[in-house]
């Protein structure tokens, strides 16, 4: 769950500038959906940041879904598209996870 000082410079920049989304319309099954749930109560707890770990992927490794905790306590979700990250939302609760990945 630890990062490498160059993956962390990496998502902070991305967060940096780029404005978090208020959905992420992708289709996660139920399994990876209650991994997420899990992954994230258990980042909540840990009081060691910056933590990041995927728990999620969809077109044979195309798109990966991750948690990133970042030094301030917040956590996002984090999509990435061949290696690259696309977007990002902010977690408030563990109801994103909840069959739709919908953010309120």
């Amino acid at each position: 769950m630890e990062l490498s000082e160059e993956l962390y410079n990496s998502l902070e920049e991305f967060i940096y500038k780029n404005e978090p989304k208020k959905s992420i319309p992708y289709a996660l099954s139920i399994l990876d959906l209650d991994n997420g749930k899990i992954l994230y109560n258990k980042m909540k707890t840990l009081d060691k940041t910056p933590l990041y770990e995927t728990f999620a992927s969809i077109g044979f490794g195309y798109t990966h879904f991750a948690l990133y905790k970042c030094p301030l306590e917040i956590i996002y979700i984090i999509v990435i598209q061949l290696q690259t990250f696309t977007s990002y939302a902010i977690i408030e609760d563990e109801t994103i996870f909840s069959y739709s990945l919908k953010i309120k």
